[in-house]
């Protein structure tokens, strides 16, 4: 029922995260591929498009999305993510589980 989605980059570095997490939890996943840049408007939209898309399981791999903190930072939401500037502030997450390393 949940539907679980990932978010990631539209490179070679999250076409390999979603690889990943893919092979360690053998399950299917809606999948979005945008940018950092493009990330909070698309998600945003995406939001907007159906209420319970707030309420699902949601993966973001791969992105810096610190500038959309306050939209995503849901305890349905898990980050793994590697760039630096976006490390810095995981203590800013106080509701989604976080990767930042």
């Amino acid at each position: 029922m949940n539907n679980p989605v990932i978010w990631t980059d539209a490179d070679l570095d999250g076409s390999g995260s979603y690889t990943i997490l893919k092979w360690l939890t053998n399950q299917e996943y809606e999948l979005h591929t945008t940018t950092a840049k493009s990330f909070e408007q698309e998600i945003t939209n995406w939001f907007n498009a159906n209420s319970d898309n707030k309420k699902r399981e949601i993966y973001i791999l791969d992105m810096d999305v610190a500038s959309s903190i306050k939209l995503i930072d849901l305890p349905n939401v898990t980050i793994f993510d590697h760039h630096p500037q976006h490390v810095a502030i995981k203590d800013d997450y106080k509701n989604a589980k976080v990767v930042l390393d």
